[in-house]
């Protein structure tokens, strides 16, 4: 995990693959892995000086989005999506707050394309909650 001059933590390829490994309890096959690094930058992208994800809870949707839509391995992208999102928020400061069925039934919507970075990050918003204020 990388972390960086104001104490965002964000995860590597590596860290990503052995989260997908986790998640599936085997060695994962990944489809493309410059698509595995490519997901694993997406939460601190920029253009032209400015954040395309500003919001910590962006950069998780963002993250999530990458795992769970683009079907980074050829089995275990949701399973991959919610756990490394899960571990994500908590480094980041955030506590998820939902049990398995609602993050199962939105991820598998997240998978199939019915969900952007911005819906995401709306449903985040109302299913997290930062771990100071709780």
């Amino acid at each position: 995990m990388l972390t960086d001059n104001q104490g965002n933590h964000y995860f590597t390829a590596l860290d990503l693959y052995q989260i997908a490994q986790e998640a599936l309890g085997k060695e994962p096959n990944v489809r493309d892995p410059l698509l595995l690094k490519s997901a694993a930058a997406r939460p601190w992208l920029q253009a032209f000086g400015e954040e395309a994800y500003p919001t910590m809870l962006e950069k998780a949707a963002a993250l999530m989005h990458s795992l769970a839509a683009h079907h980074l391995f050829f089995d275990g992208n949701k399973r991959t999506a919610t756990l490394a999102t899960t571990r994500f928020l908590l480094a980041n400061g955030f506590q998820p707050k939902w049990d398995d069925e609602t993050i199962y039934d939105f991820v598998l919507e997240v998978a199939q394309h019915q969900h952007d970075v911005a819906a995401i990050a709306d449903w985040l918003m109302h299913h997290t909650v930062r771990m100071q204020d709780e």
